[in-house]
């Protein structure tokens, strides 16, 4: 089948001239019989291709294509050339996007992008293929994390890759502790493998810390089974082994750490605490009480786990306080929350439970009945009777009281005495749910006559309210007649009336009944309080005659506030909708946003069955316009919805002339160093497209209103307003969307302006514009130096370029004043003619050159980035295009010594040898001797960091390059961790063998290295030393001043280490060479003897801490072997061992280190003698270094795999 990529290469085809091109192939095959020959081989091929199966259609088009030699070419052109780009990330588009397969080489690539049958090839070498293998400190657990999402297949193939590896790259491969990096990858498949024959690699202490702190259960299950003593453990059912982890022996000291380092496993705590507090055998306590939990740890664990940790008493006391319980909760977090509330009750003031015997028999008893929640939840209401709350949950959750609950300290309960007064159950229920909270007393009770009351719904309403959710319906007139008879008695009245502001009535009737019997002087309920709920009343149930009597009571309501809003859970009509847009409409009210935007949201969930409907019978004039377009940009994504607030627009009355700064929003179109950009569905970019066009047509019919009645030219002038700041919105929403394609860009556009509507192109549209045409135009935007700094000069958090905001000076970067909106318009860059490469040099023109043409140091800059810009986007045409025409113009012959590292890097990784020659004699050529050497050796690094080692043959044979020292493959890397996962071998490994004659002597090259540098610090001191006093003082200043005073500010400049002259000088301060002001500062010093003196004394004193002699670097912990040692690259020691034998020895520093960092792999290589060979010593012979490692590896425990633990010592 086809891969992936030739299914895109042929879509992408399909999409331009498919099908002209097959109809006339396929004509020139009818008519021409040796063509209908290879038409018929071609068959012929397919069905091997397939296994003679039937294709696809999609697959016998791609093969007619791919075969036709014409079109594939023309193809691979386009794809090339033209605009087309896998990815929409333009970080995705760089010089090392594109490598051959023969070239690819870094097992970390293959593994993270899943190519292990690529890998297999590669390791296997079976052809001699392979030329290397890149293997750094972290690809074994980058190799190893791969195991875990792996499919059957793949996780076989990933086996037979660990059994190369180990056999074939077995040095290579262990550039760590593998049975460490197994634990920090998770992936017990190669743990069991290399702890088991024939590897039986040792495990260390610091592994099964890292193992409880990052891995899971099955990893751990394997690793106490590797670490304890599992001879009686074993047990076998069904002819498979089973291993009883009760009777496991784990060594004290794991023991010991068990749960304190699991309590740190964040991801995995749970499942690991649930297992291990099941076997006491697997942990130990003893430590524990000392120890306190982060309140985050004890979050993060499950309720069930918490109560048998909490039973071990394994939280400190300040980790967790007495938590109140709450009625909701589940059976093990009631518990847990249960249990805590007997914290510190025993004899000891700690953190552990003393729950009475008594209550933990009916703890016991709840759990064996199915963990029943119910008898839970009652036995914390009898134990805990100061929680009232939860025992009124209880109570209406279940219809039922607790007895116990009521008895007082004398046995009695006054509630449980009226038993003999009510007979109604409902009443005493009623009764007893008021006694929580101390609304009723026995006093009360002594004056009413029980056989007289009755109950009512009404009570059961209130009890079962869930506040600010739900209200209380009244619609019956004995509700009303019950509670003008008094209800039960005062208490209860009391309590009705704490409720009277949620009643609904469900009609006038209803209404006006409560008003008669309820509303007097001796009533409890408030007549403002009822009045005001027939208002609201009015609105919930939509009901006129509500309406009616609302309005005539003259309540003075003008607004619905903000804690108003029609029920969610309602389904209103339509026509009730329509009543009530009527009644607020007449009524004149202000509505809140809130209850605006319920209103709108219940029309949806209306039986309307249509848009015209719903404008047919609901009045939408009490809308404020604001809302309608605010209400638009709300429900823009969804086309049913935006369409109705299109058409709102069109008919509503328009009482304040509108504008358009409400719909005026952020112009965004960077965030950091990305394109503003967001990825929809395809489905809504269809929806987008709609809206536009709808907009636009009822735009392009506006002016047809002024012959309608009622339209006036105040109204058509804001409608006008407003329809084209919403296009101009979405069309700017719509040129965001990055997944959108040129055809229905072509067709939005098209569509605006040929219904005579004026699209202006400001920078927004135009950068978005650029990003259509070619993701690599943007790319080219973005790499333009400073294009970011201009975020900075605001306060700007979200990091962001808004084309709304000023930014001010002009001496930064600033895009809005470089990209031209005149000339990269729409037509301009969608226009047929104009191809990529003129768009490309006409940004370079506009962006670069003439930016800063008085500017010789950012025009540098610039250029460098263009050259560079043209390598990554593999138009190696284009680099030589643009480099020939700097070539023949003399004023940029200078600015080649300032080269950026990243262009050199590029030179490397795209260039042949010839044009690399081409290009080296042409920028060294104007450059003095000094500076060439400098500018070659930074070229021979980049040379080394790409593996172009015909390069290197070419500069260290044409230009002597001397070698600085033999640290070469130690290159800076530009952080710490680059440098210690960075593989110096290959580099160093060609050095070696091609050019030896040059690094013989390692010692002399370190001293050479050390003053050359000095030399190179010398010449650029002076540039140094200029861009110190460019920041902290003025320079006309310094250039008057003394020369007493002039040493003195250098002397201030070196005061607080002097050594920072001597570290490496940044490329960029080179630049300041070409400014006018550093020529008088550079003349002021001649003639200084005394400024000469001085600076000479300085690095004279610096000279005398470096290497006085060849003796003195073997034994140095910086040299050559001992930084690899250190590093723990075994293949790399061995081969500076084998060129330089009997030279270097391990020194007592190298090993700390190394074991400081986890790197004992190496040491225990070299604990053979036959791996010491080439040294000077081996620790067999060398017992002050066999002391030292000893006296170093006191705390470090080896687990050998006989299931003991011993010490190295």
């Amino acid at each position: 089948m086809i891969g992936p990529f030739m299914k895109i290469m042929m879509r992408f085809f399909l999409r331009t001239r498919e099908k002209k091109i097959l109809n006339n192939y396929n004509n020139n095959n009818n008519n021409n019989n040796k063509e209908e020959k290879v038409e018929k081989e071609e068959k012929k091929e397919e069905e091997q291709v397939c296994g003679k199966e039937k294709e696809s259609i999609e697959e016998i088009l791609f093969w007619k294509v791919y075969r036709n030699k014409y079109l594939n070419r023309k193809i691979y052109g386009i794809i090339k050339t033209e605009s087309y780009c896998l990815s929409k990330n333009i970080y995705d588009i760089r010089t090392s996007n594109s490598v051959d397969i023969d070239l690819i080489e870094s097992v970390e690539w293959m593994v993270q992008n899943k190519h292990f049958g690529l890998l297999k090839y590669k390791l296997e070498n079976k052809k001699g293929e392979t030329k290397h293998i890149k293997i750094i400190k972290k690809t074994p657990q980058v190799f190893f994390q791969s195991f875990n999402n792996a499919t059957p297949i793949e996780i076989e193939t990933l086996k037979e890759c660990l059994e190369i590896l180990m056999t074939k790259y077995t040095i290579e491969f262990q550039t760590c502790d593998l049975i460490d990096a197994t634990s920090k990858a998770n992936s017990v498949i190669p743990f069991k493998i290399l702890t088991s024959s024939p590897y039986n690699l040792p495990m260390y202490n610091y592994t099964v810390e890292n193992a409880l702190t990052n891995c899971d259960l099955k990893y751990y299950k394997e690793l106490i089974q590797v670490i304890g003593d599992v001879s009686a453990c074993i047990n076998v059912s069904g002819g498979e082994e089973e291993v009883d982890f009760k009777n496991i022996k784990l060594p004290e000291n794991i023991r010991v750490i068990t749960l304190e380092l699991i309590l740190k496993n964040i991801s995995y705590q749970n499942e690991l605490l649930k297992f291990i507090l099941q076997f006491a055998n697997l942990f130990s306590i003893e430590l524990i009480s000392t120890l306190e939990l982060p309140q985050m740890l004890v979050g993060n664990i499950e309720f069930e786990t918490k109560v048998k940790m909490l039973d071990y008493g394994l939280f400190e006391k300040k980790s967790v306080k007495k938590i109140q319980p709450e009625f909701k909760q589940s059976f093990y977090q009631l518990l847990f929350c249960f249990k805590t509330q007997y914290r510190g009750k025993g004899p000891f003031d700690c953190g552990k439970v003393f729950i009475p015997d008594e209550i933990n028999e009916k703890i016991n008893e709840i759990i064996k009945d199915n963990k029943n929640l119910k008898e839970l939840q009652k036995l914390v209401i009898i134990e805990t009777k100061s929680i009232h709350y939860f025992y009124s949950n209880y109570m209406i959750e279940y219809g039922e009281t607790i007895e116990e609950y009521h008895i007082k300290h004398d046995g009695c309960s006054w509630t449980n005495n009226l038993k003999s007064k009510i007979n109604d159950d409902k009443i005493l229920f009623f009764i007893n749910y008021l006694s929580l909270f101390n609304w009723c007393c026995e006093e009360e009770f002594e004056t009413i006559d029980f056989n007289q009351v009755s109950y009512n719904s009404l009570l059961s309403s209130i009890m079962t309210l869930q506040y600010n959710e739900n209200y209380i319906l009244i619609d019956s007139f004995e509700t009303i007649d019950w509670i003008s008879n008094g209800a039960i008695g005062p208490f209860s009245l009391r309590f009705i009336s704490k409720f009277q502001d949620r009643f609904v009535f469900s009609s006038a009737e209803i209404a006006k009944s409560v008003i008669e019997k309820c509303c007097n002087e001796k009533s409890i309920l408030s007549i403002l309080s009822i009045k005001n709920r027939i208002f609201y009343s009015a609105i919930l149930i939509c009901n006129d005659d509500l309406f009616e009597l609302a309005n005539s009571l003259e309540l003075g309501i003008t607004k619905l506030g903000n804690d108003f809003k029609l029920p969610e859970n309602y389904c209103f009509t339509i026509d009730q909708l329509g009543s009530l847009s009527r009644f607020i409409k007449e009524g004149k009210y202000v509505c809140h946003f809130n209850f605006l935007l319920s209103f709108i949201e219940s029309i949806w969930r209306s039986n309307a069955t249509s848009i015209q409907e719903v404008i047919d019978k609901v009045d939408f004039k009490f809308l404020p316009i604001t809302f309608i377009t605010n209400s638009f940009f709300n429900y823009k994504n969804e086309h049913r919805k935006a369409t109705l607030f299109l058409r709102l627009i069109q008919i509503i009355d328009f009482e304040t002339p509108f504008t358009d700064g409400n719909l005026r929003s952020d112009r965004i179109i960077y965030q950091n160093n990305i394109p503003y950009l967001f990825n929809v569905h395809s489905q809504l970019i269809e929806n987008y497209i709609s809206i536009i066009t709808e907009i636009v047509d009822i735009v392009s019919g506006l002016k047809q209103l002024r012959s309608k009645q009622g339209v006036t030219e105040y109204k058509l002038a804001n409608m006008t307003t407003i329809f084209k700041s919403i296009l101009e919105y979405m069309y700017d929403l719509f040129l965001s969307i990055s997944n959108i394609e040129i055809k229905q860009l072509n067709f939005v556009h098209n569509y605006i302006v040929s219904n005579g509507i004026h699209i202006e192109n400001t920078l927004y549209r135009c950068y978005f514009y650029l990003y259509h045409r070619s993701t690599k135009l943007t790319k080219y935007v973005m790499s333009r130096p400073g294009i970011l700094e201009v975020i900075k000069l605001v306060n700007n958090r979200n990091r962001v370029y808004d084309c709304n905001i000023n930014y001010g000076p002009n001496g930064v970067y600033d895009i809005k004043n470089w990209l031209n909106t005149k000339v990269f318009t729409f037509k301009y860059l969608f226009k047929q003619d104009n191809s990529l490469e003129k768009i490309y040099f006409d940004l370079i023109e506009h962006l670069s050159l003439k930016q800063h043409q008085s500017e010789p140091l950012k025009l540098s800059e610039n250029i460098f980035n263009d050259l560079n810009f043209f390598l990554e986007i593999n138009r190696v045409d284009l680099f030589y295009q643009f480099y020939n025409k700097l070539s023949n113009d003399s004023k940029y012959d200078k600015i080649w010594f300032n080269i950026e590292p990243t262009l050199l890097n590029s030179i490397c990784l795209k260039l042949n040898l010839q044009e690399f020659i081409q290009i080296v004699e042409f920028i060294c050529s104007p450059l003095e001797k000094n500076k060439r050497m400098i500018l070659l050796q930074r070229l021979l690094n980049c040379c080394l960091l790409s593996h172009r080692f015909d390069f290197i043959d070419y500069l260290v044979e044409q230009f002597s390059i001397q070698i600085t020292g033999i640290n070469f493959f130690f290159i800076k890397k530009r952080t710490k961790q680059q440098k210690e996962n960075y593989d110096f071998y290959r580099e160093a490994k060609y050095m070696l063998e091609n050019h030896f004659d040059k690094i013989t002597h390692p010692e002399i090259h370190k001293i050479q290295e050390q003053n050359l540098k000095i030399k190179i610090i010398k010449e650029t001191f002076l540039i140094q030393f200029y861009c110190y006093l460019r920041k902290v003082r003025d320079i006309h200043s310094f250039l008057e001043a003394p020369t007493e005073n002039k040493i003195q500010i250098i002397g201030c400049y070196l005061k607080k280490d002097y050594r920072i002259m001597f570290q490496e000088i940044p490329i960029s301060t080179y630049n300041y060479q070409y400014e006018a002001l550093f020529v008088d500062f550079k003349n002021s010093f001649n003639g200084q003897d005394i400024i000469e003196d001085y600076i000479n004394s300085i690095f004279n004193e610096y000279q005398k801490i470096g290497i006085k002699s060849s003796e003195t670097y073997y034994f140095r912990v910086d040299n050559i072997f001992n930084e690899a040692f250190k590093r723990g690259d075994i293949k790399l020691c061995n081969l500076i061992a084998k060129s330089y034998p009997k030279k270097f020895k391990i020194l007592k520093k190298a090993c700390s280190v190394a074991i400081q960092k986890n790197r004992l792999h190496v040491i225990n290589y070299f604990l053979d003698p036959d791996n010491c060979k080439d040294l000077i010593a081996s620790f067999e012979n060398d017992n002050y270094l066999t002391n030292h490692l000893n006296l170093e590896l006191k705390n470090y425990k080896i687990i050998n795999l006989n299931n003991k633990i011993k010490s190295n010592n």
